[in-house]
């Protein structure tokens, strides 16, 4: 009934939740991922409802779930779009850990070492956001090193030189902002 209301479009906000909850009830967790992404992008239309949303939904998800870094993702996203930096930066540092313990039990998994170089880029995107540049150049660099590896492990996955690209171009970003305008075109050029 509640999906249905939902596919329909005449959802309530108690809707979404008892969804999200039947869906982990299910051990349906990229589904429950999928919904608040839905819901979050194209449903609820105030950031403060979105970010109880994703609070209800988060714990929902078992931390060892791959689904519970991209639900409290989309919570980042919803705390930076509040102004809530700090909020952020725990979110953002809780999806590295988790991240960062997926890559080292298995380090031949080329999908969390992606995950752990995006979180990586993302901690240095808001440290750069708040003016840390030594922060951020520490976790750009942690991040383009994985990059590099990703990508000379398999040279013909574009996506791989995609991701090593935009490390390059996040080098050339923090140069700029701290006046290194040499160092800069250096790391636009090789992005």
């Amino acid at each position: 009934m509640r999906m249905q209301r939902f596919t329909d479009r005449r959802e309530v906000y108690e809707d979404l939740v008892e969804v999200a909850r039947h869906l982990a009830f299910l051990d349906r967790f990229d589904d429950v991922a999928s919904l608040a992404g839905q819901v979050v992008t194209q449903t609820l239309s105030g950031t403060l409802a979105r970010v109880a949303f994703l609070a209800e939904v988060r714990p929902l998800v078992p931390v060892t779930q791959r689904a519970w870094i991209l639900v409290a993702d989309l919570e980042v996203q919803a705390f930076l779009a509040v102004g809530d930096l700090p909020g952020a930066r725990r979110q953002l540092q809780a999806i590295h850990e988790q991240a960062e313990a997926r890559a080292a039990a298995d380090p031949t998994n080329t999908g969390w070492a992606r995950d752990l170089s995006v979180s990586h880029l993302r901690l240095g995107d808001l440290a750069r956001a708040v003016g840390d540049l030594p922060g951020a150049r520490t976790a750009y660099q942690a991040s383009q090193e994985i990059f590099v590896r990703l990508a000379a492990a398999d040279p013909t996955n574009t996506g791989w030189a995609r991701d090593l690209s935009v490390s390059h171009e996040r080098r050339g970003d923090l140069a700029t902002a701290a006046g290194d305008l040499p160092g800069a075109g250096t790391a636009y050029q090789t992005s």
